[in-house]
């Protein structure tokens, strides 16, 4: 199932009364940790790309940029400029950027998110309000908002997006994993280190590092995610639609069932939120990575 946090909380109870295995995507709150040694144009264009696609309306959406502080006027500056060239216009047409959202129930609920920023003393510096077509709306960049605000902390799933610097790694990741999501995060930065050491304090079931929506989707691939803190199988293996069953955890190693034969993977952090490992192709490999 992919859905709503309570649309997917319902349908995991009446599984449970009938002993069914569920695999729910519910969401997410998603950072782009953009840090002042980054490839700033590069960047730029991928926030707007992660922040904007399909009209925001992507699990995998950048729904947070957080930016270093030392770079934080510029970088703004920079994204309003490139956000204000996407084309706003029909969805059939090849020339339009930006279409219209899925529904105008929904609709209506992005609207309202914007006006609950606004309420809670967030600035829009850009958009903000309906486009042309309807069920349209602008491209949204909100600045000046709390951490622990409602426009920080729910998934918005439409073109509105809250940009908010940081002063540290330490920050940045206590902002990142303050909310109830854990689906996924991308890190911009030219130290390699950096990027491996933020990475792995990440909840995060999936952090990009310079890159964005990169995925093998013909690939054996087990993502373990998190959701609510709680760690959970994310996938199965793709091409033969196994599934996958988390028998225990040794040190940096989980111990696998798939399709009933054991299999070892090694997670990417401690905190298993991140474990991201690529299936061999045997069935009865013993190491996968």
């Amino acid at each position: 199932f992919t859905g709503s946090t309570k649309t997917g909380a319902e349908i995991a109870k009446q599984a449970a009364l009938q002993f069914k295995k569920v695999s729910l995507e519910m969401g997410g709150k998603n950072p782009t940790i953009i840090f002042a040694d980054c490839d700033f144009n590069e960047t730029v264009k991928m926030a707007v790309r992660s922040s904007f696609l399909n009209q925001g309306q992507i699990c995998l959406c950048g729904s947070r940029i957080l930016v270093e502080e030392s770079i934080y006027e510029k970088f703004k500056e920079a994204f309003v400029v490139a956000t204000k060239k996407l084309k706003l216009g029909n969805p059939a047409e090849s020339t339009t950027d930006q279409g219209v959202l899925v529904s105008e129930t929904h609709f209506k609920k992005v609207m309202s998110h914007i006006e609950v920023a606004k309420s809670e003393g967030g600035k829009i510096i850009l958009g903000g309000a309906k486009g042309e077509l309807a069920w349209a709306i602008q491209p949204t960049l909100i600045e000046g908002l709390a951490q622990q605000c409602r426009t920080n902390q729910e998934e918005i799933f439409g073109p509105a997006v809250p940009v908010i610097p940081f002063s540290s790694e330490e920050q940045v990741i206590e902002m990142t994993n303050s909310t109830p999501y854990g689906l996924s995060a991308s890190v911009w930065s030219q130290d390699v280190d950096r990027c491996h050491r933020v990475a792995t304090k990440l909840r995060s079931g999936m952090v990009w590092v310079n890159c964005w929506f990169v995925r093998a989707l013909r690939a054996k691939i087990i993502r373990i995610g998190t959701r609510r803190r709680k760690i959970q199988p994310r996938l199965f293996l793709t091409n033969k639609n196994d599934y996958v069953q988390i028998q225990k955890h040794i040190g940096d190693v989980l111990d696998l069932k798939i399709k009933g034969k054991r299999a070892l993977v090694c997670a990417a952090s401690k905190g298993l939120g991140r474990a991201i490992a690529i299936a061999l192709a045997d069935e009865g490999a013993e190491l996968i990575m």
